[in-house]
């Protein structure tokens, strides 16, 4: 499992940081889909939102909780296909 939480905070914050932002792009399976102003997307469960009003362009900073989680799949996902192809022994960090 992934659990570099410094690398995960460093992409976090050069994502959200001096204001940037972030852009609905489309809705599937009870999830609404935005991107940031770098091209990352995340998804935003339908059933976090509620009955707040998602606009199309709004502050990164306030979708950290759900940037975070993606970053850490994502970054998990491609360990875990290294170690696949590679074995364990291969990885180097």
């Amino acid at each position: 499992m992934y659990n570099r939480t410094d690398d995960v905070n460093s992409d976090l914050k050069q994502m959200v940081k001096d204001g940037k932002k972030v852009y609905f792009q489309y809705y599937r399976d009870k999830e609404l889909i935005y991107k940031t102003e770098c091209g990352f997307m995340f998804p935003v469960p339908i059933s976090d939102v509620r009955t707040a009003t998602m606009l199309s362009e709004d502050k990164a900073i306030l979708f950290m909780r759900y940037i975070r989680p993606q970053i850490w799949k994502i970054k998990e996902e491609n360990t875990n296909r290294n170690i696949s192809m590679f074995g364990d022994n291969d990885i180097v960090s």
